[in-house]
């Protein structure tokens, strides 16, 4: 796409022909507005599917902050090697990101074309144990992933957690797992509140948690995302007012975002313990106070705006920089992740772990670029077709499993959330972990039935006792 776009960013170009160009981008950006704007009040919130997930991350991750970009002329990041991205100057970056969108739009569009049917009755019963026990698991896991992560050994959590994929199978499935778990954590609680089987209220308190303890024991704010996203979704009705609470809160979220970002590298370097913890926290907040940003460092706290400008860096240096890798991360390590490195030593690493090389040149450090990211970068000119039919499929096979049970639906919008700061990898782990839920479920339903029936059986004995004891015996 960068060969396509590239005349329109020649050297040369006159005053009239670069405010022409101006004009062009800033009216096609509203056209796309429009046509998302469109797309959003035809999603049935009541029914979630895996494309409304790609058009809500659309918005979150693309839409939102291109919007303020246009207004505000630049996006920068001091921690980045790449220069700022300027949508009316990066034409080339500019149009490939709008034609992301109009992918977004166009396969939201098609999926409505095959409408869902409605969500299938459960009994209330079954609701009850599913819903307990995936939260009963979700607290287990992140438990669990906090030792096998190796962060309670110390050091840098990043650093561990590379180690724990890099060596053991036993790691890559769980963590895996555990990170599509927390996701659909968050899906689950909008599937219960608009089936009516708890309140915006509790779901709102229920999901606080599930952020709470994922940031205490995983290190990474990404759940907090994901919880912005529910609330707007199960308070759509005051959106305004959402909105402006944000805004107003805009200058905390993005002081709180610097601290953490220095705090989770430095809580365990020295172990676990509340004193190492204490200090940490108090080194991370005094580096941060002074830092400047602006307006870059409030779209990267809210939204991951570096992502566009990895971005950018994908459409400035691929192919001549960055060979495309045609298919090998977008689709071979896709079928292939749960195989560690340690037994297929030229397994295709994460499309992140290649960029964070090239970019910052360092071995192991993962960056994100969006979901466009991957495709371009496995596939260049032909990237929105192959983008386009990955999320085609991906679609399909939800609403197969979705007929196993509807709130599998609900888990595929918010991987598809995900999958906006994450790999294609990942919606295919996703359904490793729909299986996994399935089975355990199964069994918790299992369990139940024996310890009813078992109850009602030793209480029908007890009354058969009974009748027998005030029979008299004929002498």
């Amino acid at each position: 796409m960068a060969a396509w776009f590239g005349l329109l960013s020649t050297k040369g170009i006159g005053g009239g022909i670069a405010l022409m160009v101006d004009v062009v981008i800033f009216a096609g950006f509203l056209a796309i507005c429009v046509l998302t704007v469109i797309e959003l009040r035809l999603m049935r919130v009541g029914n979630l599917s895996f494309s409304d997930g790609v058009l809500i991350g659309a918005v979150y991750y693309v839409v939102l902050p291109l919007l303020v970009l246009l207004m505000t002329g630049e996006l920068a990041d001091v921690n980045l090697h790449v220069p700022p991205y300027r949508p009316y100057a990066d034409v080339s970056t500019t149009l490939n990101l709008f034609l992301g969108l109009v992918v977004v739009l166009l396969f939201h569009a098609v999926c409505r074309l095959f409408p869902k049917g409605p969500l299938a009755s459960v009994p209330e019963r079954t609701e009850k144990v599913s819903f307990r026990v995936f939260f009963i698991v979700l607290v287990v896991l992140e438990v669990a992933n906090f030792f096998v992560s190796g962060k309670s050994a110390g050091g840098h959590w990043a650093d561990n957690a590379s180690a724990a994929f890099s060596q053991s199978p036993i790691a890559i499935f769980s963590l895996g797992i555990a990170n599509c778990w927390r996701t659909c954590a968050f899906g689950y609680l909008a599937y219960r509140t608009v089936t009516g089987r708890i309140s915006r209220r509790s779901a709102t308190i229920i999901g606080a948690l599930v952020v709470v303890l994922d940031v205490t024991l995983t290190f990474n704010r990404i759940t907090v995302a994901y919880y912005i996203m529910m609330i707007a979704l199960l308070y759509r009705d005051r959106i305004l007012l959402i909105g402006t609470g944000l805004v107003v809160l805009a200058p905390t979220v993005t002081f709180m975002s610097s601290v953490w970002a220095v705090f989770r590298g430095l809580a365990l370097s020295r172990g676990v313990s509340v004193e190492n913890i204490l200090m940490a926290l108090q080194t991370a907040s005094t580096s941060s106070q002074g830092a400047e940003g602006g307006i870059s460092k409030t779209l990267n706290a809210f939204a991951e705006a570096t992502n566009l400008l990895v971005f950018k860096f994908l459409v400035e240096n691929v192919p001549d920089h960055f060979s495309p890798l045609w298919g090998s991360t977008f689709i071979l390590k896709t079928f292939s992740f749960f195989i560690p490195s340690t037994i297929w030593e030229d397994k295709p690493k994460t499309f992140g772990t290649y960029l964070g090389y090239y970019v910052e040149s360092i071995q192991g450090l993962t960056l994100n670029s969006t979901l466009f990211g991957e495709a371009y970068g496995n596939f260049y000119y032909y990237w929105p077709f192959a983008l386009f039919a990955m999320l085609c499929v991906i679609e399909f096979l939800f609403r197969r499993v979705a007929n196993l049970a509807p709130v599998y639906g609900f888990f595929g919008a918010f991987v598809a959330i995900a999958l906006w700061r994450f790999d294609m990898t990942f919606a295919f782990i996703s359904f490793v972990t729909i299986g996994v839920v399935h089975v355990l479920v199964g069994a918790g339903l299992w369990f139940s039935s024996l310890k009813v029936g078992g109850r009602s059986y030793a209480v029908a004995d007890r009354r058969v006792r009974r009748n027998m004891n005030r029979i008299k015996t004929p002498r």
